[in-house]
């Protein structure tokens, strides 16, 4: 028997899983923003305006290699909804490589972000924006909160990889 979304309960594993981390991941987030977001520092300075301060040069690192995955994410929702509403193998061929751009570059930024949490952090001391105590447990939790969102961010996107692949093999 065919199933239009991956068959039996894979949707489970494919879909909702990675839906469930990635809302976890954003729970996470929300909540340590609207703690801390507008916590000024002794330094006077709000988080947000020190993380502007501190992402300008990995940002335009960043820039040089997104053009590819916007491009990718951009074609995705016609390519993927167009294969599964005319069931051609062929567009959904054409998401899953999509997908798979989008998952070496998510692979490719985990590293990059937890690194610049863990920069962000000494950068933050050193500049004397954050004194230890309160101020360092904020940070550390808005960091790693948001480190949290890249690896739901690549947890989804293999998921739905995944789920194509299954779709794919399931119409051959």
């Amino acid at each position: 028997m065919f199933y239009p979304y991956g068959g039996g309960s894979s949707w489970l594993l494919y879909i909702g899983v990675p839906l469930i981390i990635g809302i976890w991941a954003q729970i996470r987030v929300s909540g340590a923003f609207k703690k801390w977001g507008e916590v000024r520092a002794s330094s006077n300075i709000t988080g947000a305006e020190c993380a502007r301060e501190i992402l300008q040069a990995p940002l335009k690192m960043r820039m040089a290699i997104v053009p590819v995955t916007m491009i990718a994410s951009q074609m995705l929702p016609f390519v993927i909804f167009g294969g599964l509403f005319f069931h051609m193998t062929g567009l959904i061929t054409l998401g899953i490589y999509c997908y798979l751009i989008l998952l070496v570059f998510q692979l490719i930024t985990l590293p990059v972000e937890f690194d610049a949490s863990r920069r962000a952090k000494i950068i933050l001391r050193e500049m004397g924006i954050i004194q230890q105590g309160q101020e360092a447990v904020g940070v550390n939790k808005v960091l790693n909160a948001a480190a949290l969102t890249y690896v739901a961010a690549f947890i989804a996107a293999l998921g739905n990889l995944l789920w194509l692949l299954s779709i794919r093999g399931d119409r051959r």
